[in-house]
């Protein structure tokens, strides 16, 4: 929920201001029975109860009235008739989020400071997840919209977290790496250039500054090593991720239908079978008759087809605790 509390606040006790506190509690109670042991002077002028105003909510009435801060504090806001007419507006979820930032900003804008910002987002993304439940992008833009171009500060003022930042010789050295990547016209040829940096001491930052769609992910999902070996080819890395991504106990239950324990296959019926059933539930994996060793235990055979003999597997048992 949250709570808008009126207080008496001053640094010259002949001199008291009216004051607003705005904040959010999950124990209102508890809030309160802290407010009257340690403030002597305080009244509820409203509570908006209910699981929707959540901590966001918080955030986005204390961005909209920022300029009415009190001695820089992050709750505190300086009554006056403006701010009084506001709150009193104020009743529903929906209220809140209309008022959102009003400032137009325009996509080039927008994606001028995304480039600007894109390093420092990824190096904090994981920090960053836990108070924004948005796109990258998105965080610019809040943030443009709320007139500031500061992202440090911004995400400080607004969500609590303080942003790492590169440091200078990173900076130095990003700043020459995307020089040089700039230069190279063909995509695949600058994801190469990329994975040779591998060795270079600031190659966890050339991967959170690269602007490129999925570059970063093909290096820590598979390896620079493994790009390599797949010549760097989007279209193979994209497979390989694409297989990482499928949940392989999905076609256990296919796979033991097709095939029964104690009968014998030739491998190009288990492949030709197995092609069938990936396509089924969409894992893009070339099948191979190997593959049943994932299932089953298998032994070597010889089975006659038509008038000539070939290789296949007889099922021995299946591996119920596999894959």
């Amino acid at each position: 929920m949250i709570y808008i509390i009126e207080m008496l606040a001053t640094r010259d006790l002949n001199d008291p201001i009216r004051i607003f506190k705005i904040g959010y509690t999950c124990d209102f109670d508890r809030r309160m029975s802290e407010y009257m042991t340690c403030n002597a002077s305080f009244i509820v002028y409203k509570k908006l109860e209910g699981d929707e105003f959540d901590m966001t909510c918080e955030k986005m009435i204390h961005r909209h009235i920022k300029d009415k801060k009190y001695d820089g504090r992050s709750e505190m806001f300086i009554k006056d008739d403006e701010l009084v007419e506001l709150i009193d507006s104020i009743n529903t979820k929906e209220d809140i989020l209309n008022l959102k930032g009003t400032a137009k900003v325009s996509h080039t804008t927008v994606n001028k400071y995304y480039g600007e910002y894109r390093g420092v987002i990824t190096k904090n993304w994981n920090l960053i997840q836990t108070v924004f439940n948005k796109w990258p992008r998105d965080l610019v833009q809040e943030m443009l919209e709320s007139s500031e171009t500061d992202l440090f500060s911004y995400v400080k003022e607004n969500y609590g977290i303080e942003l790492e930042d590169f440091t200078d010789e990173e900076k130095k050295a990003v700043c020459e790496f995307l020089d040089h990547l700039s230069n190279i016209k063909d995509r695949r040829e600058k994801f190469k250039y990329l994975c040779e940096q591998s060795k270079h001491p600031n190659f966890s930052a050339f991967l959170d500054c690269v602007p490129y769609k999925r570059f970063k992910e093909y290096v820590v999902r598979l390896g620079v090593d493994k790009c390599k070996a797949m010549c760097y080819k989007f279209g193979d890395m994209d497979r390989k991720l694409n297989i990482r991504d499928f949940n392989c106990d999905r076609l256990k239950p296919f796979i033991y239908n097709a095939f029964e324990v104690g009968k014998s296959y030739s491998k190009s019926e288990i492949k030709s079978t197995l092609a069938d059933l990936y396509k089924s539930v969409d894992y893009r994996a070339t099948a191979k008759a190997s593959d049943l060793n994932r299932y089953f235990e298998l032994k070597n055979c010889l089975l006659l087809d038509g008038d000539k003999r070939v290789h296949g597997f007889k099922i021995l048992s299946r591996k119920e605790d596999t894959v």
